[in-house]
């Protein structure tokens, strides 16, 4: 395994701005494409890397610190990220990841609809579906009807991300974060970081706002008629919190 986990930029690498966006699971660096060339269109260098069990990158640990210590590289000889942006599994992995990071480089963080507390039963659930679209990989005609407000960039990048995983990497990672309940890192958020979580619509997201209501440093939204890939449907949402974020 590579000692610097593949990565995909956007922008200037100079530019006073920058930001980490961290996929989730069966995704990839390339899937943040539509929001990170308006990122960059806005003066961010976007750094977007793909985690360890995607894009033909293996590991034996799957566990969610495996994952934020690959990230680690990214934060030395003092580099420093305006924001972090997680989807999904991401979210969790940016989570654990400031925890391991000084505290004079502890980005704001953005959770895009973080799986946070999943039950077992739902865990079963999740994983008979997500470990089906990696077996039975589907086309663009597939993916265009049923996700409409996604572009042709969008959904090019969901199945190549599909192609840079697969169901043994989906195994691992759940059974090696069994139980999949990662709530006690909200408790590990320093007081001087700014956390804004975007969840999916009420009916459908991963981490209703409930379990996040006890912590009153995280700003909570829901984005309506969203599914769980928010950052596909609603690229702008995604944008225009992490550009809050980035603010001084």
């Amino acid at each position: 395994m590579s000692p610097i986990p593949s990565v995909v930029h956007w922008g200037n690498p100079t530019a006073n701005k920058r930001v980490m966006l961290i996929h989730g699971m069966t995704s990839s660096a390339e899937t943040w494409s539509v929001v990170a060339q308006e990122l960059a269109a806005k003066g961010y260098f976007v750094v977007a890397p793909n985690m360890i069990g995607h894009a033909s990158r293996w590991s034996q640990d799957y566990r969610i610190r495996a994952f934020s210590k690959d990230l680690l590289p990214y934060f030395s000889n003092g580099a420093k990220y305006d924001a972090i942006a997680g989807h999904s599994l991401g979210a969790v992995v940016a989570l654990d990841l400031i925890t391991l990071l000084s505290p004079a480089t502890i980005p704001n963080l953005l959770l895009i609809d973080p799986p946070l507390d999943i039950p077992p039963e739902q865990t079963a659930i999740n994983r008979g579906w997500i470990v089906d679209e990696i077996a039975n990989k589907k086309g663009i005609e597939f993916y265009a009807t049923n996700n409409p407000r996604w572009s042709q960039e969008n959904i090019v990048g969901r199945i190549l991300a599909l192609y840079g995983c697969s169901v043994d990497v989906v195994d691992a990672i759940i059974d090696q974060n069994d139980p999949f309940s990662f709530k006690h890192l909200l408790d590990e958020i320093p007081p001087s970081v700014r956390v804004s979580a975007l969840l999916a619509d009420p009916a459908v997201a991963a981490c209703p706002a409930e379990l996040l209501a006890p912590y009153p440093q995280v700003q909570v939204s829901a984005v309506q008629g969203s599914s769980h890939w928010v950052q596909s449907e609603f690229p702008e949402q995604v944008v225009t919190a992490v550009l809050q974020l980035g603010e001084k």
